[in-house]
């Protein structure tokens, strides 16, 4: 990100916003998916026969399975938060159509287009 801004001269703020945005989206959804996914990973490793019996390791399953749950609800919330391209993606998809737009939210004005055929 510094090394393209420094290699060009030119700092255009609107480009660096949305480095920025892209950081801490990818950064935020890797950090999150190592934390919860983890103890997954670790479930994974030590199952067997005996542990399935404990009290304690019952717990543990149980709180890996809702933190792997919790991984995939908070990464939408993030991805909505961070991207303006998937959060008005996802409103078209819903066929969000207001006439005041969401905070953060451009509009475009709707543009129609008329064609004549002409005989010859």
């Amino acid at each position: 990100m510094t090394i393209s801004r420094t290699a060009s001269g030119e700092e255009d703020p609107r480009k660096f916003a949305e480095e920025r945005r892209l950081v801490l989206l990818l950064g935020s959804t890797s950090i999150l998916f190592l934390i919860c996914v983890t103890p997954m990973v670790i479930l994974n490793v030590t199952l067997s026969e005996v542990n399935l019996m404990k009290y304690p390791y019952q717990v543990f399953r149980a709180i890996a399975n809702l933190l792997e749950v919790t991984n995939y609800s908070i990464t939408f919330y993030i991805y909505i938060s961070f991207s303006e391209d998937f959060r008005s993606t996802f409103l078209r998809t819903l066929n969000c159509n207001s006439a005041t737009p969401l905070k953060g939210m451009k509009t475009t004005p709707a543009t129609t287009t008329t064609v004549t055929q002409r005989s010859v």
